[in-house]
């Protein structure tokens, strides 16, 4: 990772400066204040077990124990514990479950599978349709759907939820290590989600000798606008309570005071942990610390196949002293031949790497909506290149590597960013290109959700598949997702002013859906224009043709008109979110008809900040995995 030597510093200054300009001045608790003088293991357990039992050579109990004592009531932590039976000194694992989930038994069947002891338990209290959660016994914001407050910072930081949920996660560590076949000076502990976030202010608990957050990465009150990346952006103006927040008990500002080997996995696109912020955490980590990330590429809040390996593994290694972790490689873009930007990537141990693929982005300054281009890449003596052609050489670029091992980890590189033009590179990428995905590319830039928001290997699979449909003709099948892409953001694949979306499809039950377009996906002023299609049975090719009429918008009912041209995403939404063709293939989008004019930023409009507020957020429950959640109602 790039070190960040003076971000803290910087941050803390900007608080300071900002504050001063727009209110008095800001004070709070800095992290350590925080948790000075806490201690996790001084209120007693009270363990009451529902039940155990025992399957597949993994014993299992049912529990509720004390957490912390408010106003003479205890909190009772609802969890699961389970061990290989017969097992002695046991490295143990806390799962921290994201937003709106619960404890997960999947989690234990799949990590004493690999010789762990696993507690996953209850944060998130009372929740509709759940049986079993824990008991926050009436304490303020306790309870997920009862908060009365976000990023509480007043009368204290230990008025919000993060703190109290941060503790009963120590209180789970405290009961996963008096279990006797578990050893205490090998514990760890990772978290989805919200509880990714959770991870960052677990750094002040000695006991957790190695960490994953998935998701959760911090930066939250700085909504998801990045300006270090935004030519002409107007300044976002933080909140008193912001500057508090961020000087206390956000993530970020716990970074610098993780002690243990981190682990951070995510998607490019993610809403909750934004990648570009996402490595400034780890970059705030002291140094000698191991960390690494792994970024999915496309998805928003899910992990892909390919990543699954990488939790166990990690853990494996930092816990177990078992296997090997790769060296984070070396990557720096520089000016190649013709005057191309070119990414150079040196992975460690170079004998085992299988293969390195190349992402690069053009212009899009924000990671929830910017498209990823696959680069050719190119291997001698263990150094790995890909030439990046650019578009506008004023405009940011932006790239990073996966490279996959042997051993079936996959780390990323550090997310290289640079304006062409500083490096003497030229615009290669003459004239923008109607056609966005023509098939022959496999499934291309097209993605999807996948099945579920937590990593679990054996419950992830592969939901967009590259076939070959009628007449030869490639394209890609969907099964049970609603597809998207994020090209139309690109410079080279955005819409004309005025132009009709075209496709062609094979159902041969037929359909009923919504083409979906997305302006300003996630960020200021998000805006959905929605259109539905019917289509009968055929066995054939159907070609799709959609003017801009019949695009309306969903909160007000107006036509996209010629406005066409601001969409950065396309999306495919099925009725009843299942295709009816478990065989539907989609191929060859392009644009139809309109005209080029030259672009211009939404958030390099006057009014760009108006909607901030409406898009930053600590919450990550309208993120969940709805499958895990769904299969977990019944506890």
């Amino acid at each position: 990772m790039k070190v960040l030597l003076t971000v803290m510093a910087g941050l803390l200054v900007f608080a300071a400066s900002a504050s001063g300009a727009e209110t008095a001045p800001v004070k709070t608790m800095s992290p350590p204040e925080i948790w000075e003088g806490y201690d996790p293991r001084a209120e007693p357990l009270d363990e009451e077990v529902l039940k155990t039992w025992e399957q597949d050579g993994v014993r299992y109990k049912e529990v509720y124990f004390n957490g912390e004592q408010f106003d003479g009531k205890y909190v009772r932590i609802y969890g699961m514990y389970a061990a290989p039976a017969g097992g002695r000194n046991l490295p143990g694992l806390v799962h921290i479950h994201g937003g709106g989930q619960t404890v997960n038994e999947s989690w234990l069947q799949k990590l004493t599978g690999r010789g762990y002891a696993v507690m996953t338990f209850n944060w998130g209290g009372e929740w509709p349709k759940r049986q079993r959660y824990t008991l926050w016994n009436g304490v303020e914001n306790g309870d997920h759907k009862k908060r009365t407050g976000h990023q509480v910072t007043l009368p204290t930081p230990r008025s919000d939820a993060y703190y109290l949920w941060t503790q009963a996660s120590m209180r789970a560590v405290t009961y996963l290590e008096r279990q006797p076949e578990v050893n205490a000076d090998k514990i760890g502990a990772y978290g989805i989600s919200m509880g990714g976030s959770m991870m960052w202010n677990i750094a002040f608990d000695p006991r957790i000798k190695a960490g994953c957050a998935i998701y959760g990465a911090g930066w939250n009150t700085y909504a998801y606008e990045d300006p270090r990346y935004s030519v002409g952006m107007p300044e976002y103006r933080p909140s008193a309570n912001d500057l508090r927040w961020r000087a206390s008990l956000a993530p970020e500002a716990s970074a610098p005071y993780v002690k243990f080997p981190m682990l951070f996995l995510s998607s490019s696109n993610d809403r909750h942990g934004y990648m570009d912020r996402a490595e400034q955490s780890l970059d705030l980590i002291p140094a000698g610390v191991p960390r690494a990330w792994a970024l999915t590429p496309r998805f928003r809040h899910h992990i892909g196949l390919d990543f699954v390996h990488d939790l166990p593994a990690w853990f494996d290694v930092h816990l177990k002293g078992e296997g090997t972790w790769p060296d984070n490689p070396e990557t720096a873009i520089a000016l190649g031949q013709d005057a191309v930007p070119m990414l150079r990537v040196k992975p460690a141990n170079a004998q085992d790497v299988v293969k390195v693929e190349v992402f690069c982005g053009l212009e899009t300054p924000f990671a929830v909506n910017r498209h990823w281009r696959n680069a050719t890449v190119r291997e001698s003596g263990g150094l790995y290149t890909a030439t990046i052609p650019v578009m506008n050489a004023r405009e940011y670029l932006f790239a990073f590597a996966n490279i996959f091992y042997k051993s079936g980890v996959v780390i990323s590189s550090p997310l290289e960013a640079v304006i062409p033009s500083s490096l003497g590179a030229v615009a290669t990428i003459k004239e923008p290109c109607r056609v966005l995905y023509d098939g022959k590319e496999g499934v291309g830039s097209w993605t999807c959700n996948s099945t579920g928001t937590d990593p679990i290997p054996g419950r992830i699979d592969k939901r967009l598949n590259a076939v070959v449909g009628p007449e030869g003709k490639p394209g890609f099948s969907a099964k049970g997702v609603s597809p998207f892409t994020y090209a139309p953001s690109d410079p080279e694949f955005r819409a004309p002013k005025g132009a009709s979306l075209q496709f062609d499809m094979k159902t041969e039950t037929g359909e009923d859906f919504t083409v979906k377009l997305h302006k300003n996906y996630w960020v200021a002023d998000f805006q959905t224009y929605s259109c539905k299609v019917a289509l009968d049975a055929d066995s054939g090719w159907q070609t799709v043709t959609l003017p801009p009429s019949r695009f309306q918008n969903e909160k007000t009912g107006a036509s996209i008109g010629d406005t066409i041209n601001e969409v950065g995403v396309l999306e495919l939404s099925p009725q009843n979110r299942m295709w009816q063709d478990s065989n539907v293939i989609f191929r060859n989008f392009r644009w139809v008809g309109g005209e080029y004019v030259p672009h211009v930023h939404a958030y390099r409009r006057k009014d760009a900040e108006t909607d901030a507020a409406l898009t930053h957020r600590d919450d990550a429950d309208h993120l969940q995995g709805l499958g895990v959640v769904k299969s977990n109602q019944r506890r």
